[in-house]
């Protein structure tokens, strides 16, 4: 199955004209400040996680239409393993 990918300009689009959820998982406070302000410059907002474990636990009680996360998460799981961790959820 070929994924689709859609170019930044029209995800920030249709979130904007929609409450689309965010999730954003970041170990560090100064790149986490940076993509929130980047965010809020297009009236976006995210629910931030500074590790993965705690964002499992958000994500099994709100729905997101979208999770960024950082790979090289500093300790507990890494980004991969999250990211594997969500798809193992069956489309939650």
């Amino acid at each position: 199955m070929k994924e689709t990918l859609l170019p930044a300009t029209n995800l920030v689009d249709r979130a904007t004209s929609s409450a689309m959820r965010i999730l954003y998982v970041e170990d560090s406070i100064a790149q986490s400040k940076l993509l929130l302000d980047q965010l809020a410059a297009h009236g976006l907002s995210a629910d931030w996680f500074a590790n993965a474990e705690e964002a499992l636990l958000a994500i099994e009680k709100a729905n997101y239409a979208l999770v960024l996360t950082d790979i090289n998460l500093g300790a507990g799981m890494d980004g991969g393993e999250f990211a594997r961790q969500i798809r193992g959820m069956g489309g939650r």
